[in-house]
């Protein structure tokens, strides 16, 4: 989408074929019975300029929705209990979300030499580097909550990358967060964000920018290399039963990487087979709706994460209607949580019902609540979230000698270079500025009037 928007916006004419019949993914709000439900991402940070150009582009800037101040504070579940994350040294200092000897630990980083592994997990990096507490109740439930993975699979360098910089560029994390904390050159912390309407606001304005350009139901069913009788790129769309061939001189895939491996094929094996060794987590989303009288928490804050080392089943809980107004109706609250990923897949094939019924569960002896809920949803992915685990550097080069043998061939989306919706926008605006500077090479003219036809 982000891609086709922005050729269509320098003016280069873009064909986009969904299969779904709508547009966005896993970009989904519903509202029901006054509650605005999410099914996937919540919210967006704006710390990428490709995605506030977007939205300037699209003319969504008087539909942004900023979140309120409370959802600066957030909570680690320990011995059963929410415990706010610690905001400033002092208050990590009095906190009880770490032991003494946890915080002693870190006086000690700046001293430990840099590992001399190329690629490691977060688990590996963190207890080498911060200790096993840090990573049980700082490090393992966000990369629960955000990321669905486990971090003793995931790879530091690829999901991670400023991590993996801090200790490479000044031999220490916390050395090389001070002297960026006094970097007089750095932005401004982003301000988190949505929409008035949901999150699936973008997605449909730029559909509806698109106009006939993008087509939903319309699946692709291969895609065909140039070659000495055919000059461009031959796309088979099937629509409705009807099968249509298009002719283009760029290709951009941006399916996930499952349904990627199918379509280039023709390409190379060796992409195809990496392709196909990259994991997707399934995520249940359930949103439960409560009358704000029966829960004795203040709910002052974004939300909750839960440790893989607490029994608790979830991996998260937003409290929606604390972070942006007109989530929920008067006197009532939405809380947003999450469940399965590699932390307990085998939850997702539960029926929703008992799914809603786990969650709340937890949630009542959690939070204080004394009633049953009087709205619940359940949206569940069955291949949520792609899992930048060990080894995806490798796989990656083999997209790049892809791409560099058949110019025009672009090979994107959530498994590649990033899995929020932001990243997925800067790399599509990224992907639609090397088309246009291919364009313009060919046609001879200068970018900025391809730009402008």
């Amino acid at each position: 989408m982000s891609t086709a928007f922005w050729l269509d916006n320098f003016g280069i004419p873009v064909s986009l074929f969904e299969a779904d019949e709508r547009v966005g993914g896993v970009i989904n709000t519903t509202l029901k019975d006054g509650f605005l439900i999410e099914h996937g991402p919540s919210t967006l940070q704006g710390r990428t300029n490709e995605l506030l150009e977007t939205i300037d582009a699209a003319g969504l800037k008087d539909e942004v929705l900023y979140a309120n101040d409370i959802q600066k504070y957030r909570y680690i579940l320990k011995r059963g209990k929410p415990v706010p994350i610690p905001l400033s040294p002092v208050s990590f200092a009095t906190t009880n979300l770490f032991s003494l000897s946890a915080k002693l630990r870190l006086l000690g980083e700046p001293f430990i030499k840099p590992s001399g592994e190329t690629d490691e997990s977060v688990a590996d990096f963190v207890i080498r580097r911060l200790g096993k507490e840090i990573l049980d109740y700082a490090v393992a439930p966000f990369v629960g909550g955000i990321y669905a993975g486990d971090p003793e699979k995931i790879s530091l360098r690829s999901t991670f990358p400023r991590l993996h910089a801090l200790e490479r560029e000044y031999g220490s994390v916390i050395g090389g967060m001070v002297k960026k904390m006094f970097d007089k050159s750095k932005s401004p912390r982003p301000k988190l964000f949505s929409f008035r309407n949901g999150l699936k606001t973008l997605p449909e304005k730029l559909a509806n920018i698109l106009g006939d350009k993008a087509e939903t139901k319309s699946e692709v069913k291969n895609i065909l290399p140039p070659n000495e009788s055919a000059s461009c790129y031959e796309v088979t769309v099937e629509k409705g039963g009807t099968t249509k061939i298009i002719k283009a001189d760029s290709v951009v895939v941006s399916t996930p990487s499952f349904q990627t491996a199918k379509l280039i094929e023709p390409f190379s094996s060796d992409a195809v087979n990496d392709l196909r060794t990259i994991e997707y987590t399934p995520m249940a989303v359930v949103a439960l709706g409560y009358k704000r009288k029966d829960i004795e928490h203040p709910l002052n804050g974004f939300g909750m994460l839960s440790p893989p080392c607490e029994p608790h089943k979830f991996l998260g809980s937003l409290w929606t209607s604390s972070i942006f107004i007109g989530r929920a109706p008067d006197g009532s609250v939405l809380l947003t949580n999450f469940i399965g990923g590699s932390r307990h897949p085998e939850l997702t094939e539960l029926e929703p019902e008992k799914l809603a019924e786990l969650v709340h569960s937890s949630l009542e002896k959690l939070l204080g609540i004394r009633a049953k809920p009087i709205l619940k949803e359940v949206y569940i992915q069955k291949k949520a979230i792609p899992q930048y685990t060990i080894g995806y550097h490798e796989k990656m080069n083999s997209l790049e000698e892809v791409e560099r043998k058949y110019p025009g061939l672009y090979i994107t989306g959530a498994f590649r270079g990033g899995v929020s919706v932001e990243d997925c926008i800067a790399n599509g605006k990224a992907t639609a500025v090397k088309i246009s500077e291919n364009f313009s090479k060919q046609n001879n003219v200068p970018l900025r009037e391809a730009i402008d036809v």
